[in-house]
């Protein structure tokens, strides 16, 4: 009994902290790697400073190519303003869920007002570019420059945790609850047996 209260200890605890624990993001190397496009940049470094860029993408989808021959082509000139954070939707199934996650806390409908499931999605702070336009490269230049600037700077994945949190302010009682229960009836069949045996 110990062992499974120590269990449901740790599930609690554990479980509820890896909210993206599935997804795999890749870095602007491996993205590029993955899409056989060649670096057009030497010294390229991520650090904390850097703007995340948020990218979803299919490794068949051309117009996913296009935005990473973008991205590749100022790396040199923009580089140190930005990092990638790939999700390759086609191939991993985590990553196509939390991209449909994404599209729903965007809003991001078409004119017919159904959810736009396609990619790529490219997120810069609170800036989406849904495809890819010639018209879009200044805007995303503009929006990596802009974002760079902030002080304090949006950040997707912050933003749906804290709206999560904000609409299921009490998951963790829906846990704890139960945990509490599954305690006090051990304590309570111990001090059965305990007065049974005195």
């Amino acid at each position: 009994m110990k062992k499974l209260l120590l269990c449901i200890i740790i599930l609690f605890f554990f479980g509820t902290t890896q909210v993206y624990a599935s997804t795999q993001a890749l870095d602007l190397n491996e993205v590029l790697e993955l899409a056989e496009i060649e670096k057009d940049y030497d010294d390229y470094k991520e650090d904390k400073k850097q703007v995340t860029i948020y990218f979803f993408m299919s490794k068949t989808c051309d117009h996913c190519h296009e935005v990473l021959k973008y991205i590749n082509s100022i790396t040199e000139e923009y580089g140190e303003k930005f990092k990638v954070r790939a999700f390759e939707c086609s191939l991993n199934g985590d990553n196509n869920a939390l991209h449909s996650e994404v599209v729903k806390f965007l809003k991001l409908k078409d004119k017919e007002g159904r959810y736009k499931m396609g990619v790529p999605l490219l997120i810069i702070g609170e800036n989406t570019f849904y495809g890819f336009e010639e018209s879009n490269k200044e805007k995303i230049i503009t929006a990596i420059e802009n974002e760079y600037k902030k002080e304090k700077r949006y950040d997707l994945f912050d933003a749906m945790e804290k709206k999560e949190e904000e609409k299921n302010p009490n998951d963790a009682l829906y846990i704890l609850i139960p945990v509490l229960a599954i305690i006090i009836v051990y304590v309570s069949i111990k001090l059965f047996k305990k007065e049974k045996t005195s």
